[in-house]
């Protein structure tokens, strides 16, 4: 999730942002107070955003004007990005959409105050969903977190990573997960969830599994998946079309600008030794080596030359002593690295 780009209205919707608002944690704290030491020019946005979200929740809490024409804006901009369908699974959505859609083809000849109802009924809507909750988990740059899904599979988050699932699973639902960034599955077959599959939503792939282990990089408009053991069937997201079955060892690439799939047959460790706090590299050019630290470490690597990008590197890196990282690498290419606060260069001697 890119907060950088965020504004008041993102933040009033989003639902990791309201899970800290309302019922902080220890990982929602630590993440939200990470963010904004790097983000200090965001607290005056973020303290305007806490402070609606607890007016909100307050039964009789009366708002300021400005309180109300932010309000506004956020319900206008959801409207824009989600049109009033007047159809959902949900009964209570379904009934609340048909209202407020009501109230909208009305509102060209209603007041402000008819339109501050619309914007808030919309923004009380997310702050008090009846639907399933939903486990939202966020890892730092840095961080790894291990997680124990509600079916007993097992999750390792890598690093600057997102993954979202209901808490409703039983055996009549297939078993989804939504993954921004990278994450390692060991996913176990319950007896009592013979019929729901187990699927993991990114952007534009759906990756469709029974029991098995694989680690699945949706990162830079590119969704990489590389099977250990089992059994795994890619589908592009809102297509009919026959599913690419994987067997182990499989390495599959999806593009989402191209819309193409490229297979190779790789070695499985080479891709979520980053689990084990090590990283293992064959051949790995160092322009890639420099975007896993971007997305992992939070490190921007500058290169002298673009000849230094082309360099190659194999052998083990450690994943959380950066000094030594570096000097490896220093050492390998008889290259000089150079920190500069949170940048790297990478320049010949």
């Amino acid at each position: 999730m890119n907060y950088d780009q965020y504004q008041l209205n993102d933040f009033l919707v989003d639902d990791y942002f309201i899970q800290w608002v309302k019922s902080p944690d220890p990982q929602t704290n630590s993440f939200w107070k990470q963010w904004l030491e790097n983000h200090p020019e965001k607290k005056t946005l973020v303290a305007e955003a806490r402070q609606l979200i607890i007016d909100l929740s307050i039964p009789g809490k009366l708002l300021s004007e400005k309180d109300k024409l932010q309000l506004w804006e956020s319900i206008n901009q959801r409207r824009k990005a989600h049109p009033f369908s007047g159809t959902n699974k949900s009964k209570i959505r379904t009934s609340k959409h048909l209202y407020i859609n009501w109230l909208y083809k009305g509102a060209v000849a209603a007041s402000v105050t008819v339109l501050l109802v619309l914007a808030t009924w919309l923004i009380w809507g997310k702050l008090y969903d009846h639907s399933p909750l939903a486990h939202i988990h966020r890892t730092p740059y840095s961080q790894i977190k291990n997680i124990t899904l509600p079916d007993g599979s097992q999750v390792v988050l890598n690093a600057n990573s997102s993954l979202q699932y209901s808490s409703d699973w039983t055996d009549q639902k297939d078993r989804e997960v939504q993954l921004t960034g990278e994450a390692f599955f060991d996913v176990v077959k319950k007896p009592g969830m013979a019929n729901a599959r187990f699927v993991v939503h990114t952007n534009g792939l759906m990756v469709v599994v029974l029991g098995t282990q694989f680690n699945v990089n949706n990162r830079r408009n590119k969704v990489e998946v590389v099977l250990q053991e089992g059994k795994v069937s890619l589908s592009k997201s809102g297509e009919i079309q026959t599913p690419v079955l994987m067997a182990p060892g499989d390495f599959i690439e999806y593009t989402q600008g191209t819309n193409q799939m490229h297979r190779k047959k790789v070695n499985p460790l080479l891709y979520s030794s980053w689990k084990e706090d090590e990283m293992i590299f064959e051949a790995k050019p160092l322009i890639e080596i420099a975007q896993i630290l971007e997305d992992t470490k939070g490190i921007r690597v500058v290169f002298e030359n673009d000849s230094l990008k082309k360099l190659s590197f194999t052998g083990t890196l450690p994943h959380q002593d950066m000094d030594n990282f570096f000097l490896v690498l220093s050492k390998s290419f008889g290259i000089e690295v150079i920190k500069q606060g949170n940048q790297i260069m990478f320049r010949n001697k």
